[in-house]
């Protein structure tokens, strides 16, 4: 469903009007929780992966971020690829809703467990000239609320509630972060940018949208 982050109707010439393009589906929650107990189950085998700086949180998990992609294993573990293929249906639909140009694309994915007192920074996901679109799924019902953050004022909100299945699509510049997590369960969730496709020394991002692939989707709707 494509949605607007949007001001308040300006009563002057001169007060800021903004709308800002989101997207949320459900996911299936059968495979949300396939996904959620393969990561839990298999959470180790992240941390072979180079660690660095993470602005998000403060756990080896999210000290990965930027050295693999999830997506990666989508061939091994089928729950992974039912995802890729729902996020390559979203993408398009958000686009084509919001009257935007389908690009060939790429797609880097991760993602982030929280325990108990843990939180999501705030952060976005890049604002250069180039950045696009980014999102998130939260896997099980969380007691916890992704809150976006305006670009033009930052105490204006959109709180989101961190429900099962949930996939949200912003562009890659919003600001966002969440409340702390205070249940027992781990909290995990899956966060990932699509990209333009450029030529690149980063090997990380696979291919989500190119003409062969459009070319494939669009047989299976025949």
């Amino acid at each position: 469903m494509l949605k607007y982050f949007s001001s308040k109707h300006p009563t002057n010439e001169f007060a800021p009007s903004w709308s800002i393009p989101m997207y949320s589906e459900l996911f299936n929650f059968d495979e949300s929780k396939k996904i959620y107990s393969w990561l839990l189950d298999n959470q180790k085998e992240f941390l072979k992966y180079p660690e660095g700086d993470s602005a998000v949180a403060d756990n080896p998990i999210a000290h990965r971020l930027g050295s693999y992609n999830l997506f990666d294993y989508k061939n091994e573990v089928d729950c992974l690829q039912t995802l890729y293929n729902y996020i390559q249906t979203l993408y398009l639909d958000f686009v084509t809703k919001k009257g935007a140009a389908i690009r060939t694309c790429d797609i880097i994915a991760w993602f982030n467990i929280l325990e108990k007192g843990e939180k999501i920074k705030s952060h976005h996901h890049g604002a250069n000239p180039d950045s696009y679109i980014s999102g998130n799924l939260h896997l099980l019902k969380y007691d916890t609320y992704t809150i976006y953050v305006s670009p033009y004022d930052n105490q204006c909100f959109l709180p989101e509630p961190d429900s099962m299945g949930n996939v949200t699509l912003f562009p890659s510049y919003l600001e966002h972060f969440t409340t702390e997590h205070t249940s027992d369960k781990p909290r995990i969730s899956i966060s990932f940018d699509i990209v333009p496709y450029t030529e690149t020394e980063n090997k990380l991002p696979i291919p989500l949208i190119n003409e062969e692939i459009l070319k494939e989707i669009t047989k299976e709707y025949e």
